[in-house]
Order: C-alpha cells, then sequence, then structure tokens
C-alpha cells in the first residue's frame, strides 16, 4: 500500500520538478525592491509522510518493535512512518526551515517566517502553480510561500534516502507569483531509521539532517532569484 501511495505521487511531483525547464516565464526580470523592507514567507509543512520500498531481510537477530518509545523493524514501514511523523512534525518542520534559511541563504535574513497549517498540494497542472493565487489572505506587498508537498523515506538494496518535495512561489505585490522554484531533492540517511534504543538520538539528528539539506538543495543555483518579486 505505501509503495502504491509512493508511485502516484512521485510522478506528479517530479514532473513538477522540471517546470523551469518547460517554461522559461518562470525566469524572473523585476529589480530587487528595498533590502530594509521586511517580507512574509508563510510556510506550510507536511504533515503526510511516505515509506517506499522493500522491507529489509539483512538484519541480523530480532529488533524491537514499539510505536510508544520509537524502536521498530524496517519490516514494518508503519513503524517509519510514525518514528518521522513524531520527529519531523510541523513545529519541527518549521524550525529547521527558519534555521537553515536565515543562516545559509542571505536573501532570506529579509523575510519573517510565518507558519501555515499544513496544506494538501492545490494544485492540478504546472499552470495552476503560475496563475493560482495566494494561499493565505495576507495582504502584504513583499509576500512568499515555502510547501513542503511530500516528505518519503524510500529504501532499496543500495540506498536509503529521504525526499523532500518543496514547492517555492514569490509574489511580491503581484497577484500571481513572479518566481517559482520546484524541486524534490534527495539526501541519504545513515543512521535512521534506528534500530535500538541506542540509535534514536542519532537517527533522529540524521533525519533533521536530511530534511535541512535537502531543502538546501531546492534553493541551490536559485539563491539569486529570492528577493526579485519585491516591489
Amino acid at each position: 500500500m505505501k509503495l502504491a501511495r509512493s508511485l502516484l505521487i512521485l510522478p506528479f511531483v517530479l514532473a513538477f520538478s522540471q517546470a523551469e525547464a518547460l517554461d522559461g516565464g518562470f525566469a524572473p526580470t523585476e529589480v530587487k525592491g528595498n533590502p530594509d523592507q521586511k517580507c512574509e514567507l508563510h510556510v506550510f509543512p507536511q504533515d503526510k509522510f511516505i515509506v517506499s520500498g522493500p522491507p529489509s531481510t539483512g538484519v541480523a537477530g530480532p529488533l524491537m518493535e514499539s510505536a510508544v518509545s520509537g524502536i521498530f523493524s524496517v519490516r514494518h514501514p508503519e513503524l517509519v512512518e510514525q518514528f518521522m511523523k513524531r520527529s519531523l512534525d510541523s513545529e519541527e518542520q518549521v524550525h529547521l526551515i527558519r534555521a537553515s534559511l536565515y543562516s545559509k541563504i542571505p536573501a532570506f535574513k529579509n523575510f519573517e517566517v510565518i507558519e501555515e497549517e499544513p496544506n494538501t498540494i492545490p494544485f492540478k497542472s504546472i499552470n495552476d502553480i503560475k496563475v493560482y493565487k495566494k494561499l493565505s489572505n495576507s495582504a502584504s506587498n513583499c509576500y512568499a510561500e515555502l510547501m513542503i508537498m511530500s516528505i518519503m523515506y524510500m529504501r532499496n538494496t543500495l540506498s536509503r534516502k529521504l525526499y523532500v518535495y518543496t514547492l517555492y512561489r514569490e509574489f511580491g505585490s503581484s497577484p500571481t507569483a513572479k518566481v517559482v522554484v520546484i524541486k524534490a531533492p534527495a539526501t541519504a540517511v545513515d543512521a535512521f531509521p534506528p534500530k535500538n534504543e541506542d540509535q534514536v538520538e542519532s537517527a533522529r539528528d540524521d533525519l533533521h539532517s536530511a530534511f535541512t539539506e535537502s531543502l538546501l538543495k531546492a534553493f541551490r543555483g536559485k539563491e539569486t532569484l529570492i528577493g526579485t518579486a519585491s516591489p
């Protein structure tokens, strides 16, 4: 069931990740606005997680399985999903986004991060992303959105990776998005998921690091676009 869900979502998001290549109209032409102006970055975290891949068959010995303590066998993807929900909830996602964007991408220092409720993807096509109105009722003239569209842990015989599907839309004072960045970066995980109690903390740290690195990968090479839609 988990694999079926991921296969349904993956083509949709991967198609979005190619949007910039399909339509050069996303490239902004506006001049950057007043650097002293405070902008709004509305963050929509994700509260649904996907676990995909075959169960592990190479782990020797019995593994503890407890949804309460967060220790589980990789043979049970639903427990991996529960661990992700507890370790990477909406509040933690926003915390990691705020910390990483402010410290690694200077252009975001001008943005105030505003947490929104976890949101489902309202877009039916790539064109919807460009023409769809703001997802909040903010009247700010320097407005942007960051949506975490999906968080997926994918395992195969060769690797374990965390995919973070991101959509950034910057409006400035326009009713439609002037800057769009759509990416589906993946980051390898080593300590996640944990196999015993001693690995829980390191697995949680690994998950947080992978989320942060995937987020930064989404903006890598696009830093000069941030703030260009400001009035």
